[in-house]
């Protein structure tokens, strides 16, 4: 894994050597926009960007119904895997409201 955003070197790297590019992004568009720069990175070094699997990071920061609803999108947007970045302190009664958004969004595969 290759995680970062940089436009030359390391989209550059993930593109020669990464089986998963992860990204911290602001926005599915934002990571569209990076992942237009990847693609730019494979043609340039001849690389199948199929082999690279794509992650990112979601917070709970605004609840769960926001943290499920940017997951879906994200998956909308060519995502693989999103990374839930769970609360310090949060207990296992998190886990079930949780896991029933993510069904409700659509982003649980």
């Amino acid at each position: 894994m290759i995680g970062g955003r940089g436009p030359k070197r390391t989209l550059r790297a993930a593109a020669l050597w990464a089986q998963e590019w992860h990204a911290i992004t602001r926005s599915p568009a934002e990571w569209l926009e990076l992942r237009s720069v990847l693609l730019e990175r494979c043609a340039e070094v001849g690389r199948d960007p199929a082999e690279i699997a794509c992650s990112v990071n979601v917070r709970l920061d605004d609840g769960i119904e926001a943290a499920a609803e940017e997951a879906a999108a994200y998956g909308e947007a060519g995502v693989d895997v999103v990374v839930l970045n769970l609360p310090h302190r949060a207990g296992p009664d998190l886990l079930e409201p949780l896991a029933d958004a993510l069904i409700r969004s659509g982003s649980a595969r």
